[in-house]
Parts: structure tokens; sequence; C-alpha cells
């Protein structure tokens, strides 16, 4: 999954991770739900951190309820994290952030740069869901 164009906070895009597919425009029946701030579960996905650095489906599935989130925000997004997910149909499943980039604004001046450090750029993952 690479998902691109979160520039201005208005794009946001959407992934159904039980059928591996993208959905536009609404997150109906999605599990991702990627904005220019946050990695969000919608339909009751969650996320929880794994503690070791591939979680496996034992790992995941003896997680407590405590520990599960339905957001990650950008500070906590880093490339090379893993985290176990419960889709919207109860699968198990690993999501590991491949690359997270940040968004960069150029102001009218060429030389006066200003970056926005809780924007999600690009941000690529790869998932695998458990039956």
């Amino acid at each position: 999954m690479s998902e691109h164009g979160t520039y201005d906070g208005e794009v946001v895009n959407f992934w159904e991770m039980d059928e591996n597919r993208k959905r536009y425009g609404t997150y109906d029946g999605s599990d991702l739900v990627l904005n220019s701030s946050s990695l969000g579960g919608a339909n009751g996905t969650v996320f929880a951190p794994s503690a070791i650095g591939k979680p496996t489906l034992q790992e995941c599935s003896t997680i407590s309820g405590g520990a599960w989130s339905s957001l990650v925000v950008a500070p906590q997004l880093k490339a090379g994290t893993s985290y176990c997910v419960r889709t919207s149909e109860g699968r198990h499943g690993k999501l590991t952030v491949s690359k997270l980039s940040m968004c960069e604004q150029y102001l009218e001046d060429e030389d006066d740069r200003e970056r926005f450090t809780g924007d999600i750029c690009v941000l690529e993952v790869s998932f695998v869901v458990w039956k």
C-alpha cells in the first residue's frame, strides 16, 4: 500500500484489509483510514504496537483489550515499526511501516521554507491478514 497526496489535509485514503483493496471516497467497509495526521482504524479496526520486530499471529491474538487503539498519530509512525491489527471482520494481522515522509510547504519566498511535522505526505505500509 502506498499512499500519496495528503498535502492539505483534504485528501483521505481508505483501505479494506480483509479484501486487500482500496476504497475511494468513503470509508464504508474500510479498515484503514489515512489522513494528514494519522493512520486510523475504521469500522472497529484497532492497532497495538508490537513488542517484537515482526509480530506473529500468536502474539497478536494474545494482546489484552487495553493495549488496542483505533488511532496511530503521525509522531508514533516510524519506518520499520510494526503493529498488530484486528480488522473490522475480527481477523488478526500485522502492519509494518515501510516508508514515512512528512510534507513540506514552500512559502512565497523561496528562501523561506516551513515544515509541518504533523502532516503525512507519503506513507507506505505492508500488511498481512491471517484467517
